[in-house]
């Protein structure tokens, strides 16, 4: 926890960055589970008055993984 305080300014900036590609995931994604699973993980990832070990958490989700390699645009990949 310690480190996550120190690096908090980066780590805040990942999480908003992760936010936006879940959201771009979301809406690819046709109306369902997924959709709704990227959806949620958005807000929860961009909601800055969560607990930052939360919002990590949030993101460490297994079942977003599967979502993700499913609906996640592939068009910024380098």
């Amino acid at each position: 926890a310690k480190r996550v305080a120190a690096r908090q300014p980066e780590v805040e900036g990942e999480l908003l960055e992760g936010a936006r590609l879940l959201q771009r995931a979301a809406d690819r994604a046709p109306f369902g589970p997924a959709r709704w699973l990227l959806e949620e993980r958005a807000e929860q990832l961009a909601d800055g008055r969560a607990p930052l070990e939360a919002r990590i958490a949030a993101a460490a989700d297994p079942a977003l993984v599967v979502a993700m390699e499913t609906h996640a645009p592939h068009d910024d990949l380098t």
